[in-house]
């Protein structure tokens, strides 16, 4: 009998994102299935990277919990891979532990990965859920790194082609899981009481929350009943760019921003919303989609990337013209102004949802884990 025993490596708890969530569900995971897991990262956010879930998980830093005081979380990131070395190893003889496996999640973690493997001669995996964005000898390096790697998985069908792509080696499909929610057709008519459109994503440029804003604004029509915007997530600098926004547009108290919301009021909030906007224009998977579908809430995004690969184009959810921000807006209105288009995709979304449960992704690492760890028996 092998005793199972693994490291995985993340490279920060900074944020309520995806990945993060995605990390705890593994950690669960292995734990019901009898193996021991320790998780390493470098940087610890316990204020703002799911503050109602992250104490239930013993995560442990890589370099000295002071330092998040005077560092920032991408600079700890740098610093724990350039003392990875020394850390790492001192951690294992001083609580007298050892693994036979090693995890690395999202970089810079694949290369914590590599180093404990070649470290301690034991396997170890990769997973990603988009190329490292690093340029010249770095991903050179990286390219090594994961080529190295006994196995690699991807998060969703855009994650692996991208991957495979850059990497020259075969990404096992892995994509991440909901938990499965409520829905009825109470549920669904309770909605229109008080009407509201939603996002979940984090406070970043990137993910053109100023897009919904705008979206609500060409909203104000009389051929729907009025809606607000509901934006969840802890702020940032670029939430001041979308007060600025609201206010220009004076759109007064029809923005609501939440701030961070703990899980189980979370998946409250999804129940409420008519219709999810994920206005990321270029995202690797889409979690924020899966939860709304899982709720029965029909998501609109962009015909791109991650997101292409789940939402099924006026059946769960529509797509929109990459970049065309009127059809975005037209996808939207369509949702809000047929009741019956709303709830015929709103209960096929829930139906979908179901064919990502967490443990399904989970299965799948276990199962290639268990044939790396026994090919070397």
């Amino acid at each position: 009998v092998i005793i199972m025993k693994i490291a995985i490596f993340h490279p920060e708890f900074a944020f309520a994102g995806g990945a993060e969530r995605m990390t705890f569900e593994q950690i669960r995971y292995f734990k019901k299935i009898g193996w021991e897991v320790d998780c390493f990262t470098a940087f610890i956010d316990r204020e703002n990277c799911y503050p109602d879930k992250i104490g239930e998980y013993e995560i442990h830093q890589i370099l000295p919990g002071a330092l998040n005081r005077i560092i920032p979380h991408q600079v700890m990131v740098v610093l724990a891979t350039l003392c990875f070395a020394l850390a790492f190893p001192a951690y294992c003889l001083l609580h007298s532990t050892y693994y036979n496996f090693f995890f690395g999640s999202n970089q810079a973690a694949p290369w914590w990965a590599f180093f404990a493997s070649k470290m301690f001669k034991k396997p170890f995996a990769v997973y990603l859920n988009y190329p490292a964005r690093l340029k010249g000898p770095l991903m050179v390096v990286d390219k090594f790194i994961v080529k190295q790697a006994n196995t690699c998985f991807a998060d969703g069908k855009f994650a692996r082609l991208m991957c495979e792509k850059t990497y020259g080696r075969k990404f096992i499909n892995c994509p991440g899981g909901v938990d499965g929610g409520k829905f009825s057709r109470k549920i669904w008519e309770a909605r229109w009481r008080d009407p509201y459109i939603l996002i979940t994503n984090r406070h970043f440029p990137a993910k053109r929350i100023d897009y919904g804003i705008k979206i609500l604004k060409s909203l104000d029509t009389g051929h729907m009943p009025p809606v607000t915007l509901k934006i969840t997530g802890a702020q940032t600098k670029y939430t001041q760019t979308l007060k600025k926004l609201v206010k220009k547009y004076e759109l007064g108290n029809r923005v609501k921003f939440l701030d961070l919301i703990a899980d189980k009021d979370l998946k409250t909030l999804y129940r409420g919303a008519l219709v999810y906007l994920y206005t990321a224009p270029s995202e690797d998977f889409g979690l924020g989609i899966l939860e709304a579908m899982a709720c029965g809430v029909p998501p609109v995004a962009w015909n791109n990337a991650g997101p292409k690969y789940i939402v099924e184009n006026g059946k769960t959810g529509f797509l929109a013209k990459p970049g065309d921000l009127d059809n975005f807006t037209d996808k939207v209105k369509k949702l809000l102004v047929s009741r019956r288009m709303n709830f015929k995709m709103a209960l096929a979304a829930h139906v979908y949802s179901g064919e990502y449960p967490w443990d399904a992704h989970a299965r799948i690492l276990e199962h290639n884990i268990k044939g790396e760890i026994h090919s070397l028996v």
